[in-house]
């Protein structure tokens, strides 16, 4: 069996993402793996319990053996096993198999409903933003990117998608994927810094005069400086 990091596949050159041959093989494998498990094809069981799907196998195995309060924090088998038959890559990748072996169903459901508040509070920043181009960054960096990777790792670890080296955010091991969330979750607080007032309500109708926003609801007009903003 062989876990190869598919963060690690892409080669950048000139600007380009380019793969070589031998990866391109890994990552069709991947896929193929996934497709042969969900339609349940015997022929390539051998593939998909010890060749390309050996650490998604110990994935929904652990997950599996937390039933549905799990067997308590750093007591899980699969997850806490030096063995090289344990789960691997326990703090990043499959990090959310960690969570259900150790803390059950119960466990993963608290953490995808505190991860689907986050998203939720984003939305609500994203709608009362002042600007259209905020309301752009905010939909963009918060829902695209943190509701992407949260459904591509929680599929990965169920064996319904290919690995593809996506963290969980806030949650997974990793220098880059911890900055760049916690960059973006202060992109959204400028933002909801920047929101339209709470008297104007959400979406309301404003046109630019004189350098100045006019906000035509409710009286009495309210007049904010472009350059302040």
């Amino acid at each position: 069996k062989t876990v190869v990091p598919a963060g690690h596949c892409g080669l950048c050159h000139r600007g380009r993402a380019h793969l070589a041959p031998h990866q391109r093989q890994v990552l069709a494998r991947r896929i193929t793996v996934v497709i042969d498990h969900i339609m349940g094809n015997t022929e390539t069981i051998s593939e998909q319990t010890q060749g390309q799907g050996f650490q998604q196998t110990r994935s929904i195995l652990a997950i599996g053996s937390g039933g549905l309060f799990g067997m308590g924090y750093l007591k899980g088998i699969q997850t806490q096993s030096l063995s090289e038959s344990a789960l691997p890559a326990r703090h990043t990748d499959e990090i959310f198999a960690v969570c259900g072996e150790e803390f059950g169903l119960i466990g993963c459901i608290v953490l995808l409903l505190l991860l689907g508040a986050i998203i939720a509070r984003c939305i609500w920043v994203a709608r009362a933003g002042l600007l259209a181009s905020k309301r752009f960054h905010r939909h963009g960096v918060r829902q695209g990117v943190l509701l992407a990777q949260v459904g591509v790792n929680v599929g990965m670890c169920l064996y319904v998608f290919p690995v593809v080296g996506l963290t969980l955010p806030f949650i997974s091991y990793g220098g880059t994927s911890i900055v760049t969330m916690f960059a973006a979750m202060g992109i959204i607080s400028s933002i909801k810094m920047r929101s339209l007032p709470s008297c104007c309500g959400i979406g309301a109708v404003f046109e630019p005069v004189d350098g100045a926003v006019r906000f035509g609801w409710p009286p009495p007009y309210i007049l904010l400086d472009w350059q302040r903003l």
